[in-house]
C-alpha cells in the first residue's frame, strides 16, 4: 500500500524477520488509529499458532512513522 511498506530483515541472533514501516504523516487520525489498534490485536493473540508473532513495535513522533517487527511469513496472502 501506499502508506507502509513490508522489510525483510535479518535479526541480531541472524534469524530473518518482517518489519513493517507506516508513515504516519500521510494519513489522517483514523487510519493511524487502525493500525495502533492492529498493535493491540497482535499483542492479543500473541501464542496463536495461526497468528504471525509481533516481537516488538514503536511509534516515532520525530519520523511520523510506526516500526512493527513481526515474525517472518512464508507466504503473501495479497498473492493468493
Amino acid at each position: 500500500g501506499g502508506s507502509s511498506r513490508v522489510y525483510r530483515v535479518l535479526g541480531q541472533d541472524m534469524a530473518v524477520y518482517a518489519m513493517k514501516r507506516v508513515r504516519l504523516s500521510r494519513m489522517d487520525p483514523a487510519a493511524v488509529s487502525n493500525y495502533s489498534n492492529e498493535i493491540a490485536l497482535l499483542k492479543r493473540l500473541a501464542g496463536h499458532r495461526h497468528i504471525i508473532r509481533l516481537l516488538d513495535a514503536e511509534v516515532s513522533y520525530e519520523t511520523k512513522c510506526i516500526h512493527l517487527v513481526m515474525e517472518y511469513g512464508q507466504c503473501d496472502l495479497n498473492k493468493l
